[in-house]
């Protein structure tokens, strides 16, 4: 029975200890002026390759050029671009209406297609997300990933703790 309980115990503590170096400490620790290994935590160490891999995604998955052409069409559908185009001022919606003269429905269109096309291939969504991420504190993005994860990194720990019950009933 006492090889279950330390077993559980351990199991608990390692998988606790493991979730915990993801996140902490924020910042690098030193005994006798040599820095401790895997200090910072993994997630805060890592956390600018974090922000290119989830603002390249952002790009390639959910905004790409075609999201954004349908999105700006949209926009227009609503009058959100005419609503836009007169708050800018009286210069601004002249310029807009001599525009629209000349282009017509067809060449806004092509013209929103091609401004989309040209912001895709700018990677402006995947610059706007990892600037936005990189201003971010690094407790700012530990807390949004442990708000999404929480629970899965709770069972984790219990299981570590069934695992360790596990090894000490067979030991």
């Amino acid at each position: 029975m006492i090889g279950v309980v330390v077993g559980a115990v351990i199991g608990y503590l390692t998988n606790w200890l493991a979730i915990k170096m993801l996140f902490w400490p924020l910042e690098p620790k030193f005994i006798f002026g040599r820095q401790i290994p895997l200090t910072p935590g993994l997630f805060v160490r890592r956390r600018h390759d974090f922000s290119r891999a989830l603002a390249h995604m952002a790009q390639e998955k959910f905004a790409d050029a075609e999201d954004l052409r349908r999105a700006f069409y949209r926009a227009h559908e609503q009058g959100l671009v005419v609503e836009f185009i007169e708050s800018m001022g009286p210069m601004v919606k002249v310029a807009w209406n001599m525009y629209v003269r000349r282009a017509g429905a067809d060449g806004f269109k092509r013209d929103l297609g091609t401004i989309a096309k040209k912001l895709g291939e700018a990677e402006v969504v995947e610059n706007v997300v990892r600037r936005k991420m990189d201003q971010m504190s690094d407790v700012e993005v530990r807390d949004i990933v442990l708000s999404v994860s929480r629970r899965e990194l709770k069972a984790i720990t219990l299981v570590g703790a069934l695992l360790g019950a596990a090894i000490g009933l067979l030991a």
